[in-house]
């Protein structure tokens, strides 16, 4: 709703990014007119705070609009794309944490090796697992072809009792509770296909009329159809569960239920492990490595910024020698014209880190609904803390590069008056 009309995903992507440009050039066009005014607000309370000193420097800096917009802009690239990559990345943390748990919603999938000599696993296997407190959830599966409606698809059946927590498939419509004989769950895919909504009625050869109570979506098994425990016997007979999904108890790490779980496995060779939490955690890890890289990127970004920033009010300093001489035969001294100075940066830095800020997040907020609007669902996130760390740290940096210019100035001679 809130991008009606603009292409999704990648697809809509450049149109975000062309537009961000565009805005920023008109920011930067914009800026010279407008900046007096905001230096002006920000210079309000450290007039107050500092006195005299503060208040030249505000005055300075609303007097020189296109050299305060030039130092302001400086910063304002660099803040503004961290804070555009920071609501991105967190947008991606947040979506990849969320599909990754709903894609593999559990830890380990057990199932039997080729080599078997029964098709199936034990029965007591899942009784065994469930008397090891290392283990959370543990629910019996059967999968297999089934015919619905005269289409052959996949389906699968979980034990009675075992539909619950992260063994359940993501509900996008309608409701799992009480599944249990003539009741039918389709994946949402599925229904799309073949438009069947909630409520439908589907006959599943071997068992008859079926109807659908739930579309599902992310689930545990990569299947069409959900059918109840007792159903999915009546279609494919008796039989025994071709696999045994299971999560690590509170607390414990993928590696500790890896353990666990072997050493309760050691009585059945034939049983082979499918780790999708430790696929799970190196997805995630990798994501890290990522994060990692755009923030050293972005580091570096910012810290052009502030040698921009550095160079700028060098030359300042030396365009303005007589004024600082003037201002020193006046009766200001050398500490506070130090001060003035530094103030001065930091008026400019601020305007520069709060106008990139807010058109950062803008930006990265926009390109994010495009993304989530195809691959996800929810807002974007964006993390204020994060954001307001940066904008912080490049003011201060900005501080830090006016320190040699200002003390340059600071030791100017009165001489040099005339």
């Amino acid at each position: 709703a809130v991008l009606r009309g603009l292409p999704s995903g990648f697809a809509g992507l450049p149109l975000v990014f062309a537009g961000a440009m565009l805005g920023f050039l008109a920011v930067v066009v914009v800026a010279p007119l407008g900046i007096g005014r905001v230096v002006a607000v920000l210079g309000w309370l450290p007039g107050r705070w500092w006195g005299t000193p503060a208040r030249l420097a505000t005055g300075n800096a609303v007097r020189s609009p296109r050299r305060t917009a030039a130092v302001a802009t400086a910063l304002m690239i660099g803040v503004a794309l961290m804070s555009m990559l920071s609501v991105l990345l967190a947008t991606a943390r947040t979506q990849t944490d969320r599909e990754l748990t709903e894609n593999f919603p559990v830890d380990f999938v057990l199932t039997r090796a080729e080599f078997g000599d029964e098709p199936g696993l034990p029965d007591e296997l899942a009784a065994l697992l469930r008397t090891r407190a290392e283990f959370g959830t543990v629910a019996a599966v059967r999968t297999g072809d089934l015919r619905v409606d005269g289409r052959r698809v996949s389906g699968w059946a979980v034990e009675p009792g075992g539909l619950s927590g992260s063994v359940a498939p993501e509900v996008t419509d309608g409701t799992l509770a009480g599944f249990d004989a003539g009741r039918i769950a389709v994946a949402r895919q599925f229904a799309w296909d073949e438009q069947i909504a909630v409520g439908d009625r589907l006959t599943v050869a071997g068992t008859g009329l079926l109807t659908v109570v739930a579309l599902y979506d992310d689930s545990p098994v990569d299947a069409s159809v959900l059918l109840s425990w007792a159903d999915f016997a009546a279609v494919r007979g008796p039989g025994r569960a071709d696999r045994v999904l299971v999560n690590a108890g509170s607390g414990l790490s993928i590696a500790e239920g890896r353990r666990a779980l072997d050493d309760t496995l050691r009585g059945y060779p034939a049983v082979q492990v499918g780790t999708l939490g430790e696929s799970r955690a190196a997805l995630d890890g990798t994501l890290d490595e990522l994060l990692g890289i755009f923030a050293v990127l972005l580091g570096m970004s910012v810290a052009i910024a502030v040698f921009g920033i550095g160079n700028t009010l060098t030359l300042s300093v030396v365009e303005r020698t007589r004024e600082t001489a003037v201002l020193r035969a006046l009766g200001l001294s050398r500490r506070q014209l130090h001060a003035m100075l530094l103030v001065e940066a930091g008026l400019m830095a601020t305007a520069g880190a709060l106008g990139g800020t807010a058109f950062g997040v803008a930006a990265g907020w926009t390109a994010a609904i495009g993304l989530i609007r195809s691959y996800g669902h929810g807002m974007p996130t964006v993390p204020i803390g994060q954001v307001l760390l940066f904008a912080a740290l490049a003011v201060a940096a900005a501080l830090l590069a006016g320190v040699l210019p200002a003390r340059r100035a600071a030791r100017a001679s009165i001489s040099d008056i005339g």
